[in-house]
Order: structure tokens, then C-alpha cells, then sequence
């Protein structure tokens, strides 16, 4: 029985409309195909999948069971979502409850000994030593441990054990942990005694209905033999963005931690169908896992590469995580970034620690570092581009002006950390940003419904700042920027979403909605034009939006008046992008 039902509400935007347990792992996996692959692969042919949350895409991809060989008439795969009983039902309340629901699930298949998995850790086990040493010892439950560091101890569960490895104490998340042995959340246990105790633990109206907080402690205060069974090599809970992006950094390393070309301890997965990866001459790559789909023509170092990924020429791509049909333009820099499914990524974008570090050590006054790549498109389409300075949180927001980027024919907005005031945006930074008339946006700054938008001030006006708690899709465009930071410096850029050219994104930072402006340029690349022709001419905007005239070489020099704005807020980047 695989508990595949939990939401990993620490994996950002990622976990937004999948479970946690079919998040893309490793360039061509997903997280439930270790659970899957490991039953398999020790024989066992007979599998319930419990799933809960966001469950449609994780049912589409188990399917039949047949990239496990579990398309069978007798056993086989089967998901067992919630249901109905006669006239109630609920939801799964806990992994005991879950358990306890599917009960008559369980007795059709009459078994001795029942396998309860989690559905959402990486690691390769054979689950046969376990369960002969279980009927070995005649245990009323085994549980698979690992030594962890101390320092994460009080994030398991945590037990003692004696020389025979009998479990003499159990803990579940210790605030002091009296031992650093964890539980994996793998157990075997002899059913008709597991049955017992899930129907006394659903008669308790104050029970978690959890394993480790309930059922085990109850065992072992009943006296129940309980033993663990230790496990010696590679085993990651992928909870967090950082421990997600560190396990497929782990892939790259020499020697593997977690081997999978070893044929007897293969990990099956739903293969898309899609052509070899192609490589053009352009193109560096070093250290990296690339799937079938991509084309690559940029420079890829230390970075796992999922199938369909389009790299163009001149971008560099390190220490990065690139989710399955992500597509990143030409002359773009991210590093120490997870990429989401369908993400694009408009030309000359940078996703980087040293891209906060050079906007905030740029001067009021002086043209921002990228401005170039925003203003380098053909055209008047530049002076829609984005440019985004992002501040670290508790950190004052960068001090590039919005007047200083409307010179350079670019909207530049500061973004503050959560929970730091915004500043009141004056008209004039409105303007100056380019918001169109008549928008929410300008009218909460003053601006009129008719008009054209001002030259911005000798200096520019300050920086507009935009509080996080404050932020809604009418401000800029109807975009929103950021909604929070990641941990360890990992930038996330979440599925769906599609950032306009010249873009700057600061390391740590979560994006969840679409970056541009109306009219914004995102090149050849990353629109899905073929790649390997010389792009087009980037088309001018459309009349409704804004153009800023000029682009002088200091700050407010140049800028002329604009063409004048519709109403119009612009259209969002996936209705322009294939």
C-alpha cells in the first residue's frame, strides 16, 4: 500500500496542481516511480496507490501499471482514492485512516504480511531482507530505518532500539531526539494485528490517525514486538525546494550515491515518445543528465535537463534543474534554479544571485545592469520589456528608478520582501513605469484615463515598491512578480509561468505568475519558432501599448511623449506563446 495522497505544500507553486508524488525528478522520472520500481523489483506484483490531493495527474500517469509490469488480471496496480460508504464518506484523515478506509481493500487479497510506503521519497531498496527478517522474527512490525544527521533528527520519527534491533521507544518528531535513527516510512506489518489496531485507533476521538504518532506508540505501549530494520545507502525526503534540487544535484556526482544503471534495481517510468536530444555545434555540455526532446544550443554545466527543454545560442545554464517543455531564449543566465514544466523564458533573462547583487549596486541615475539585453530587440518592442529588481528578504529593495529604465526604454520595478510597507507610488513613477491608462493600477496612482504618460523627472522618480501582501495581477500589467522566497538561495520559476526579455531575478526567489509587459519581446526560442533558423524581426507592440520615445544615455535624457494608451492592460505572455 503506497501513501500517495500528500499535497508537499513545501515545494512551492510545484505541488500547486499535482500531488507531491509526480513531481519530475532525475530528467526523466517521477517521485512515485522509486515506491513503484522498488515493489516491483522485489517481487511484489500486487499494489494499491492512495491518493488524495490533486490526484488526476498522478492516476493519468499510473494508468494501467504497465511501465511496472503491473497491467495484470490478478494483482496489478489499483488507486484508491476516498469514496463514499453507504450514506457518509470523508477524507482520508490520517495514513492510519487511510489505511483503515480501505480495510475490505486489503482482506480480498487475504494476505499474512502487509507493505505500507511512502510515495514520496527517492531511494532504491530491495524490500525482500526486510520482510524475511519481519517473518524471521516473527514481528508484529518492522520498520525500515536510516541514521540521520542530529541536526535533522526532530524532523522524523525517531526510535531506540536494543542489540536485536527490537524497537524500545518510539518518538514522532522529538523536539529533543534521544537517538538520530529515523523511520524511512517503510513498514511491514502482520495484517490481522494492523487490522486490530486501526479499528481501535478510529474509535479514539482524540487520535491523529497517524502511524507515527498513534499506531506505533500503541503498539509498543501494548507491548507488541516491534523491530527495526536498518538501511545502509541513499535516501532523501525531497519536502523542500533545496532537498529537491540537491537530490538531482546528487545524480551528477562521482561515485553515485543513488546508482541507477544497475540492471536488477532499474527505475521504470511512463516514457514520453519523443526524438533524440539534439546538440548543434553552438552548443557545451558538461556534467549533465539530458533527455530525449531537447535541443540544446547554448552552454549546460552541472545541471539535470528534462525531456523537451529548448536551450538557445548563447545562454548558460549551471547548476540548474530544467522541468520537462521548459523553453529559455537565447543570451540568458540562470544558475542554481529549478525551471517549472512549460516555463518560458524570454531572451537575455538572468536568474542568478550576482543578478540581485548587480541591481542592487546600481546607482540612482545610472542604466541598470541587463538593461542592454532589454533594449538590444529590434524595434519598439524593447520599451515594453520588464526589468525586475528583486531584494533578498530583509534586505532594503534595489534603488534602480523607474525613470532611469523608461530612458533606456524598459518598466523597472523594485520589489519588496514580504511583509515591508509599499511605498506610495507617485504619478509620475506610474507613468514613468508605463502603466496603462485608465488601468487600476494607474488609477490608484492618480493617473487619468486619457493622456500620455509624462517624462519622468532630472534623476528619475524613486522606485516604485510593491509589498508582496499588497500585490495583485492589476498593478503591473496584469502580471504579478513574486510571491515569496525559496530556501538555500534555489530560485524557483514555477510551471506555466513566462518571463519577457531582459528580466533580472535575483537568487532565492520564487516566481508563480507571469513576468511582461504588453507588446513584450520573448524570441524565437522561447516562442517554439525553430531554433535552428535565424529568429525574425521582433514585430513592434501593438498600438494600445505604451512606447516611450528615445533612449537617452543618462537618466530621463531622451525620453519623449509616448503613443497614447488604451485602456487595454496588455495580454498575458501564454495566450502569445504557443
Amino acid at each position: 500500500m503506497i501513501l500517495a495522497g500528500g499535497q508537499g505544500s513545501r515545494l512551492g507553486s510545484l505541488t500547486k496542481a499535482i500531488a507531491k508524488p509526480v513531481v519530475p525528478f532525475g530528467g526523466k522520472y517521477k517521485i512515485i516511480d522509486f515506491a513503484l520500481s522498488n515493489c516491483i523489483n522485489s517481487g511484489i506484483d500486487t499494489v494499491g496507490v492512495l491518493t488524495q490531493y490533486q490526484p488526476h495527474e498522478l492516476s493519468r500517469y499510473i494508468g494501467s501499471g504497465q511501465p511496472w509490469d503491473m497491467d495484470r488480471y490478478n494483482g496489478g496496480i489499483y488507486i484508491l482514492p476516498p469514496y463514499m460508504k453507504g450514506k457518509s464518506g470523508e477524507w482520508y484523515k490520517g495514513t492510519a485512516n487511510a489505511i483503515y478506509q480501505n480495510i475490505a481493500f486489503v482482506e480480498s487479497f487475504d494476505p499474512e504480511d502487509v507493505l505500507i510506503l511512502s510515495g514520496d521519497h527517492i531511494y532504491i531498496m530491495d524490500y525482500r531482507p526486510m520482510i524475511e527478517a519481519h517473518e524471521a522474527k516473527r514481528a508484529d512490525a518492522t520498520i525500515a530505518v536510516i541514521t540521520v544527521p542530529w541536526e535533522e533528527a526532530s524532523r522524523f520519527g525517531i526510535m531506540a532500539v536494543d542489540e536485536d534491533e527490537l524497537v524500545t521507544s518510539f518518538a514522532e518528531k522529538p523536539k529533543k531526539p534521544a537517538s538520530n535513527l529515523a523511520s524511512m516510512g517503510v513498514y511491514v506489518f502482520n495484517w490481522k494485528m494492523l487490522k486490530k489496531y486501526l479499528i481501535l485507533d478510529e474509535q479514539s476521538e482524540k487520535s491523529s490517525n497517524d502511524f507515527g504518532k498513534n499506531i506505533i506508540p500503541m503498539m509498543l505501549k501494548d507491548g507488541l514486538r516491534l523491530y527495526a530494520h536498518s538501511f545502509h545507502s541513499y535516501w532523501k525526503d525531497v519536502g523542500t525546494i533545496e532537498s529537491l534540487w540537491q537530490a538531482n544535484m546528487d545524480l551528477l556526482q562521482k561515485p553515485l550515491p543513488l546508482d541507477m544503471y544497475i540492471d536488477s534495481r532499474r527505475i521504470y517510468c511512463r516514457n514520453p515518445v519523443k526524438p533524440p536530444h539534439f546538440v548543434s555545434s553552438s552548443a557545451r555540455i558538461s556534467n549533465c543528465l539530458v533527455t530525449e526532446g531537447c535541443e540544446i544550443y547554448g552552454e549546460v554545466e552541472k545541471s539535470v535537463v528534462f525531456t523537451g527543454v529548448t536551450i538557445g545560442k548563447g545562454s548558460r545554464i549551471s547548476n540548474s534543474v530544467i522541468f520537462p517543455n521548459a523553453k529559455i531564449g537565447e543570451g540568458c543566465v540562470i544558475d542554481r534554479a529549478i525551471v517549472g514544466d512549460n516555463a518560458v523564458i524570454g531572451d537575455g533573462c538572468e536568474i542568478s544571485a550576482s543578478a540581485r547583487a548587480g541591481l542592487d549596486e546600481a546607482a540612482p541615475g545610472a542604466a541598470a545592469p541587463g538593461a542592454a539585453a532589454a533594449t538590444a530587440t529590434a524595434g519598439a518592442a524593447a520599451a515594453t520589456a520588464a526589468a525586475v529588481a528583486v531584494a533578498p528578504a530583509g534586505v532594503a529593495a534595489a534603488t534602480v528608478t523607474a525613470g532611469t529604465a523608461a530612458a533606456a526604454g524598459a518598466a523597472t520595478v523594485a520589489v519588496a520582501p514580504k511583509g515591508a510597507a509599499p511605498a506610495p507610488a507617485p504619478k509620475a513613477a506610474a507613468q514613468a513605469a508605463g502603466v496603462a491608462a485608465g488601468s487600476p493600477a494607474a488609477q490608484a496612482a492618480g493617473s487619468s484615463a486619457a493622456g500620455s504618460p509624462a517624462a519622468p523627472e532630472a534623476g528619475g522618480p524613486p522606485p516604485r515598491l510593491i509589498g508582496f501582501d499588497s500585490l495583485s495581477g492589476a498593478d503591473i500589467y496584469d502580471t504579478t512578480f513574486l510571491s515569496d522566497y525559496c530556501e538555500d538561495g534555489i530560485s524557483l520559476i514555477a510551471p506555466d509561468v513566462a518571463i519577457g526579455c531582459g528580466v533580472r531575478i535575483g537568487g532565492g526567489c520564487m516566481v508563480d505568475r507571469s513576468i511582461v509587459a504588453p507588446g513584450g519581446a520573448l524570441g524565437a526560442v522561447a516562442t517554439g519558432a525553430a531554433a535552428r533558423t535565424a529568429p525574425p524581426p521582433l514585430p513592434p507592440p501593438p498600438a494600445s501599448a505604451p512606447v516611450m520615445a528615445g533612449a537617452g544615455a543618462g537618466a530621463g535624457a531622451g525620453a519623449g511623449a509616448s503613443a497614447k494608451a488604451a485602456p487595454a492592460a496588455g495580454r498575458r505572455l501564454k495566450e502569445v506563446a504557443p
